[in-house]
């Protein structure tokens, strides 16, 4: 197999590319509401429809190759159906050959180079064929890891199936009603299914190994993993001189180096924090303190160089004198590793540390080990599918 193709991307853009395939969503989410909210009015959608594009491949030929529950595909010791494969083909195949055509003014090729490696044909069955691979992957990981499937796992699948359902068919909607819904839409319930559960893995995993604020990992174990990893926690006073001309960067220094010359006598590491702390509230004009006020945790190559440098030299509770950056004079005092210091905010804005940090790292790197030993093939009689031999002529 091939490198990991973007870990989880699979799962998490699968079930969204079926809501939207053959139709529009019927029931559009309030975010997609308010967006249209504050949009400026547009036409009747009589005049700005735009007719669905034709398919360029004969799926239905595609489908009528195996029996739905033929085994096609083995990941390992897992068997892999028609109905499933079929599923995931069509997701991807589908999916780029109506944004090619809607992007483009003609119709996809499958025969012409996707990238330098494969052809577009070739890059429909080489992610259907992977995401297999993930789906086994993330399993098999989270088993070694000591994940177990429980009456809350159990849980969390039902209310996403609920969810799913809400999302394609409305309010009160019943399985009967979403599964012949995917099934229009050219998804097997076991496919579903399969995308499901593996998603639920994927999310609940990592709490249920490590806890739900990573309190389960040893501290010992993630400080161990910051240092072999090079990080360090420092803290620091930057007085700015962005913009001034070489008499006031003179004056700045002079500030700088009567802040160092304070805190240098200071010999008590606990009033010497204490006291960087309150100097460091006057004085930085390092914007970062605001939502980084204690310092930061980084490692090698994520830190402008000189400041890199400085803060490696130091021990901890160490301070060096002013270094000089493009940003101004830092005052830098190295602080000992801290696995519950923030080290960053996610997309949302939530705080994220060390732990955090760490147990993404284990999971996603025991998903990696795993896929390297996955073994891809087809059964006994089943070849590889030429989407080329496929494609409609008009």
């Amino acid at each position: 197999m091939k490198k990991l193709i973007i870990l989880i991307l699979v799962i998490c853009m699968a079930f969204a590319v079926f809501v939207g395939i053959n139709g529009d969503n019927k029931n559009k989410t309030t975010a997609e509401e308010n967006q249209k909210a504050t949009q400026a009015p547009e036409s009747s959608p009589e005049s700005t429809a735009q007719p669905k594009p034709e398919s360029t491949l004969d799926y239905d030929a595609i489908y009528a190759l195996h029996a739905p529950k033929d085994v096609v595909l083995l990941i390992n010791n897992e068997k892999i159906t028609w109905d499933e494969y079929y599923s995931s083909l069509y997701m991807y195949a589908s999916d780029l050959d109506q944004n090619y055509i809607a992007k483009s003014d003609g119709k996809i090729k499958w025969s012409d180079k996707a990238d330098e490696t494969m052809s577009f044909a070739e890059y429909v069955t080489t992610m259907a064929e992977a995401s297999f691979a993930q789906y086994v992957a993330i399993n098999e990981a989270a088993t070694e890891l000591g994940f177990v499937k429980d009456e809350a796992f159990k849980k969390h699948l039902e209310q996403q199936l609920a969810e799913d359902i809400k999302t394609v068919c409305g309010e009160g909607a019943t399985e009967e009603k979403f599964f012949a819904e995917l099934a229009e839409r050219k998804m097997s319930r076991s496919y579903y299914e399969r995308m499901n559960e593996t998603k639920a893995v994927y999310d609940t995993a990592p709490a249920a190994l490590f806890g739900a604020k990573f309190e389960k990992i040893p501290d010992d174990e993630v400080l161990t993993y910051l240092k072999d990893n090079g990080y360090m926690y420092a803290s620091h006073i930057l007085i700015s001189t962005k913009g001034l001309d070489e008499a006031a960067k003179a004056e700045k220094l002079k500030t700088a180096n009567e802040l160092y010359t304070q805190l240098k006598q200071i010999t008590d590491t606990e009033k010497l924090v204490e006291k960087f702390a309150e100097l460091k509230e006057k004085y930085c004009e390092d914007p970062g303190k605001k939502t980084l006020p204690n310092g930061y945790v980084f490692t090698t190559g994520t830190m402008v160089k000189e400041f890199e440098n400085a803060a490696k030299a130091l021990d901890d509770y160490e301070l060096c004198e002013p270094v000089e950056t493009s940003y101004g004079y830092h005052i830098i005092l190295r602080l000992p590793l801290d696995t519950e210091a923030t080290m960053g905010f996610n997309s949302n804005g939530t705080p994220y540390n060390a732990k955090l940090v760490y147990a993404n790292e284990k999971y996603t790197k025991a998903i990696e080990e795993k896929m390297k030993a996955i073994e891809v093939r087809f059964a006994d009689g089943v070849e590889k599918i030429d989407l080329t031999k496929y494609v409609i002529v008009k």
